[in-house]
């Protein structure tokens, strides 16, 4: 094939290719996450327990007067030092706390 030919055929099936990218998604991997509104009070999480499904997303939202925090363990990872709200996707289930309040703790059940 020569290379006036070539060129043109190359282009053609690469545009071809890209279609089911550019296609509108469609499906259960298509839809979009849920996400579920945490309210971080003044020394417990409401609710204090909460079943998402699989990569749900948890919005928490500072309520009370105090400092607080989310963390898995001791690594923090939302704190309403930097904004009034923060956001994390669960995958598994897990327990999260607050590193300055001991015994405030949200349980995470996914199923």
């Amino acid at each position: 094939m020569n290379r006036k030919v070539f060129l043109p055929a190359l282009v053609i099936v690469a545009a071809l290719a890209a279609l089911p990218a550019l296609a509108p998604a469609a499906g259960p991997a298509a839809q979009s996450s849920a996400t579920r509104t945490i309210q971080v009070r003044d020394n417990f999480f409401s609710p204090r327990s909460v079943t998402v499904s699989r990569n749900t997303t948890l919005k928490f939202v500072w309520r009370g007067r105090l400092v607080h925090n989310v963390a898995s363990g001791r690594r923090i990872l939302i704190s309403n030092r930097t904004k009034g709200s923060g956001a994390l996707r669960v995958s598994r289930s897990v327990t999260l706390n607050c590193t300055l309040h001991r015994g405030m703790n949200l349980r995470v059940n996914v199923r």
